[in-house]
């Protein structure tokens, strides 16, 4: 792998990332009950996928303690917007440029070791 393919895949996934952030920032309308976060929740599922099911998740599962605690759901703002962008985003951003790239390795590194082992062998 060329080194300047995982370089352009980050500065992709960011861009899409912060362009999901705009477009959903600029379709909220102010209102409590606005659709506007549907983009940044389906966006932001596609690009840290599989994460993101655990994110929203989270996410889902803090709403639902607030309204245990409090007696009322988040509405949707620009703070609730913001912080579920930033939740989606750090997942997406570790699981697709930390944590795949060190698996590969790992597994690249147990695939040379069976290699010599084998070849030991025989």
């Amino acid at each position: 792998m060329t080194r300047w393919l995982p370089l352009t895949a980050r500065i992709l996934w960011v861009t899409c990332a912060v362009l999901i952030l705009f477009a959903t920032l600029k379709l909220y309308d102010g209102s409590p009950t606005s659709d506007a976060e549907i983009l940044l929740i389906y966006g932001m599922l596609v690009l840290a996928f599989p994460i993101g099911f655990l994110v929203s998740l989270g996410l889902a599962g803090v709403s639902v303690l607030f309204n245990l605690i409090r007696g009322h759901y988040f509405g949707t703002s620009y703070v609730t917007i913001i912080m579920g962008w930033v939740g989606f985003s750090a997942a997406g951003y570790w699981q697709w440029f930390k944590a795949t790239p060190w698996l590969y390795r790992k597994a690249q590194a147990r695939i040379v070791a069976w290699r010599k082992t084998k070849n030991a062998r025989t």
